[in-house]
C-alpha cells in the first residue's frame, strides 16, 4: 500500500466516523458508520507503518568476488 492510499484511507475513515451520522446516512442498514471508520482509519494506519518500514530497508548486494555492498535506499540521501 502506499503513502497516498494509507492517508486515503485515514481521512475517508474520520469522515465515515466523525462526519456522517446514522440518522442521516442508513442506506448502509445495521452497520455502524462509528466502527466501519474506525476500521479504516486503522487499516490506513497500519498500512502507513508498514510502508515506511518497508522503505528503510537497505538491500545487500553480494558481488562475484565475494565482497558485500550495502546500497542505501533514495531516502537516506536526504
Amino acid at each position: 500500500m502506499s503513502i497516498g492510499a494509507s492517508v486515503f484511507l485515514i481521512a475517508f475513515g474520520a469522515i465515515v466516523s466523525f462526519a456522517l451520522t446514522n440518522n442521516k446516512v442508513n442506506w448502509l442498514g445495521g452497520i455502524d458508520l462509528d466502527v466501519l471508520g474506525y476500521i479504516f482509519m486503522a487499516a490506513g494506519v497500519l498500512g502507513l507503518v508498514a510502508t515506511l518500514l518497508l522503505r528503510q530497508r537497505r538491500r545487500v548486494r553480494v558481488l562475484k568476488s565475494g565482497d558485500t555492498v550495502e546500497e542505501a535506499s533514495p531516502s537516506d540521501s536526504l
